[in-house]
């Protein structure tokens, strides 16, 4: 929920000139030729099992019982329930996709491919000028070695970020950032296939897409599943423009219909990624009672922070009360998880009333400040992006459905207002209307042409 590259880059500069905590520890290792900052030691939870705060330890008990805590977030894996996590089953270096993903693209290289891919891919609908599909051609042409390895890896029979939680916010998201380039590769050769109606051919390259998305979808933790939703929306202005394209009849519809049915299917429990995120929370506090806390505020809280009249002051006591915050933190997390379980309409009313309760908290004494502005700054963003991403797709899901001809699915309410989705089918056309909040909805148009 923060800034978390940039998060990441003060953290390890932070910890090269003061060390780590009081104790001043190394904490340097190497990973390949790079040395890199270890904040494994944390995991463990030091500072907060030495806390004498009951309810803080009865806090700690249950997400034990979990199996939830970073250290068992590494041997554990959330289940649908995700009340108790079950043994993480071990995947080999050859089964796991992610053994080739982790090195697509070496670090010189991935930030050249995602600013080029940035700077490329449109913002809006899925269209290029003459000018853009000159650059297009040219990056597919350049990164066509990598896209073939993409696939190689996307064909494995399963995917394991083997996200690091025993880091924090120091986990490496290399991974993260490969897949989501080769996610947009896939989609940009589509825009090819378009150009020259091969719209049979353009099924593959969206199918690894989606296939891709779910892997990162899938993963316990806040980054990956943002970055998935991001990359689903992304996927489905091509499932729109494929759609929409002047050649597409019912079996194309059909054959988007069950790509996007395949997702629905396989979506995983918003509490997932939030259990992951928790576990993230508790690392920080650890890192915060070790003398880290400016390293975990982003860019504008530390401004803020260091102009305050009274910063000194407000530093000794966010480390007196550092409990109380931990456990206000823990409190409220508790209570976003449980509210995973329900539809995000009736959460979403249920979670709006944290942020005045948070407002008020202001003028305290025990005023949660770590909590407050550095980990649930934008919890309600981040669940609301969940629903909107699982509303886009239900939508689409039955929009092909009556393109194509099939028996609609049975998504009656839409997940993220609560009323039912508007539903048109006509000779020439189907529309599904009412998926996003009144400001931002616009009807999902697909026409209809029999075939030929």
């Amino acid at each position: 929920m923060r800034l978390r590259l940039a998060t990441q880059w003060i953290l390890l500069a932070t910890a090269a000139l003061i060390g780590v905590g009081a104790a001043g520890c190394d904490v340097t290792r190497k990973r390949g030729d790079a040395a890199v900052v270890d904040f494994s030691q944390f995991a463990e939870l030091p500072g907060l099992r030495a806390s004498h705060n009951a309810e803080l330890q009865a806090e700690l008990a249950r997400i034990v019982d979990e199996r939830a805590t970073p250290t068992m977030l590494m041997e554990y894996r959330a289940t649908n329930s995700g009340h108790r996590s079950v043994p993480r089953p071990r995947l080999s270096d050859e089964e796991n996709a992610a053994t080739e993903l982790a090195r697509l693209f070496d670090s010189i290289e991935r930030k050249a491919v995602r600013s080029r891919l940035d700077r490329t891919y449109p913002p809006g609908q899925f269209t290029f000028d003459a000018d853009s599909k000159v650059i297009l051609r040219e990056m597919l042409k350049q990164y066509s070695p990598q896209l073939a390895k993409f696939r190689e890896a996307i064909a494995r029979p399963a995917c394991d970020l083997n996200w690091q939680h025993t880091q924090g916010v120091n986990a490496n998201i290399a991974c993260v950032d490969n897949i989501r380039a080769g996610i947009r590769l896939e989609l940009l050769t589509i825009a090819e296939l378009l150009d020259e109606n091969k719209l049979e051919a353009a099924i593959k390259p969206l199918e690894f897409a989606f296939r891709a998305i779910g892997f990162l979808a899938n993963e316990p933790h806040l980054i990956p599943r943002q970055e998935g939703a991001r990359a689903r929306g992304e996927a489905l202005q091509v499932v729109q423009a494929m759609a929409q394209h002047p050649a597409a009849r019912k079996s194309l519809h059909a054959q988007l219909y069950g790509l996007i049915s395949q997702q629905l299917a396989a979506w995983p429990p918003d509490r997932r990624a939030w259990i992951g995120e928790r576990a993230e929370g508790l690392h920080t506090y650890e890192l915060v009672r070790n003398g880290h806390l400016l390293s975990i505020l982003d860019e504008v809280e530390l401004v803020k922070l260091r102009e305050s009249k009274d910063f000194k002051a407000t530093i000794s006591r966010i480390r007196e009360t550092i409990d109380d915050d931990e456990l206000f933190y823990l409190i409220t997390m508790r209570h976003i998880i449980d509210e995973c379980d329900r539809p995000y309409y009736e959460r979403s009313t249920r979670l709006a009333t944290l942020r005045p309760k948070i407002e008020k908290m202001s003028d305290e004494s025990k005023y949660p400040f770590v909590a407050i502005h550095a980990l649930l700054k934008e919890f309600e963003k981040q669940q609301q992006l969940q629903a909107k991403d699982r509303a886009l797709c239900e939508a689409w899901a039955l929009v092909l459905a009556m393109a194509s001809s099939q028996p609609l699915p049975n998504l009656p309410v839409n997940p993220l207002t609560g009323t039912p989705y508007r539903l048109l089918q006509q000779k020439d056309r189907a529309v599904v209307a009412d998926t996003l909040p009144a400001a931002e909805d616009k009807p999902i148009i697909v026409p209809i042409r029999n075939e030929e």
